[in-house]
Parts: structure tokens; sequence; C-alpha cells
């Protein structure tokens, strides 16, 4: 028995640092400074944009903290398009459709993962056009976007520089979302 906990043990307690996180990073993302006139719609899509978003800034910096932060950020996302699954059934997405809905979801996020993550790196293409052509039909101005990419660049800087130990716990201390506002 003492060797089924510790084979399981320890996935277990990934499993809840990683719900741990996402109930971070879906309350940051609920701060109402992101929506509004100044920013996000405040419709199904642009909230799942900035959900979207906290959740690639931090599966960017756990996959920095070494193995241990690679797989937390493994057992997160998981956890993450089990959530995003969950909503959609609630919207009302059947099980012939939830497929084709997840699988559309699971290669944007992939591909905004990368481009955020190449622009955030200095990449040829900046962070404010990656996100103009990904997010500029879900936000009211073009000014949101200027907002909004300062926003990621202070929320991507102040995980950088938060320890790995703090990470792997599950603790984020995320910036004022001020910019937005």
């Amino acid at each position: 028995m003492m060797i089924l906990s510790r084979m399981f043990g320890s996935r277990g307690k990934k499993k809840q640092i990683a719900r741990d996180l996402l109930q971070s990073i879906s309350a940051q993302s609920r701060d109402e400074r992101f929506f509004g006139e100044a920013g996000f719609h405040d419709t199904l899509e642009g909230r799942l944009g900035v959900l979207t978003t906290h959740m690639i800034l931090t599966l960017r910096r756990l996959r920095r903290a070494g193995d241990e932060g690679r797989e937390l950020a493994e057992v997160t996302l998981q956890a993450f398009m089990d959530f995003v699954e969950y909503g959609h059934r609630e919207a009302g997405a059947g099980d012939f459709t939830i497929g084709r809905k997840m699988r559309a979801f699971g290669e944007t996020y992939l591909g905004q993962a990368r481009v955020y993550d190449e622009a955030l790196d200095g990449g040829e293409v900046s962070l404010n056009a990656v996100l103009r052509r990904n997010i500029g039909d879900i936000v009211f101005t073009p000014e949101a976007i200027d907002s909004f990419a300062d926003y990621m660049k202070n929320a991507a800087s102040s995980l950088d520089s938060q320890s790995d130990v703090d990470l792997l716990k599950g603790r984020i201390r995320w910036p004022d979302a001020e910019a937005m506002a």
C-alpha cells in the first residue's frame, strides 16, 4: 500500500496545486477592470480570452521551473481544458459537438501560446501586433489592446520574479490590473 501512495500521491498533490493555480488564474481574470468600454467585451468570448491569456502566462512561467514545473504545467493545462469543456457543456454543447469544440479551442490555445511566448521573448512580431490579430474582435478599442499588452508584459515580468518554490506550491502574486482601468 505504501508503494501505491508514493506512486500516485504526488500526482494527486499536483492536481490540488493545479486547482489552486486555476482558482488564482480565474480570480485574476474576473477583475472587472479587464471588461467594459476600456477593455474586453463582457461576453463569454471576452472572458475566455482574458482567462486563456492568464493561463498562457502561468504555464509559460511554470515551464521555466525545471522538470517539476513542466509536470505541474501539464497537470494545470489538463485542469484548464477540463474547466473549458465543462463551460462548453454548461453552455449547451452536447456529446456530438464537444470534441470538435475542444479540438478547435486546443488548436487556438496552442497557437496563441506559441505567438505570445515569441512576442514576450522579443520575437520579430510585437506583442501588440499579435494581440491585434488574436483578440481584436473581443475588445472595444485599439487602445484596449495596447493596455492589455502592457498588462501582459507586467504580468510576465511579475511571474518571472516569483520563486519557483512559491509557484510549485500554487502561489501566484498577480500584478494590479490598473493598466486596464
